[in-house]
């Protein structure tokens, strides 16, 4: 996916009100790259417990006291 400059700016935004600190924001499409493979499957990972799957809730509580993932804010 190719972000303007208009998302770029509004997600660099975004994540700067998280507390994240970014350089460089930018799109990508080449999905064999393993880097944006292993971040799609944790974004449908933390998506999948959002959205309640109950067989996510003991992996997703896990990975957050293990520090694999960080909570941003509450569910």
């Amino acid at each position: 996916m190719y972000l303007g400059k208009t998302e770029r700016f509004a997600v660099r935004l975004a994540l700067r009100r998280r507390g994240i600190s970014v350089e460089k924001v930018r799109g990508a499409t080449d999905e064999a790259d393993p880097l944006i493979r292993l971040a799609d499957s944790m974004a449908g990972f933390v998506r999948g417990y959002l959205e309640g799957d109950p067989t996510l809730t003991p992996l997703y509580e896990q990975a957050v006291r293990s520090g694999l993932v960080k909570e941003l804010s509450g569910k």
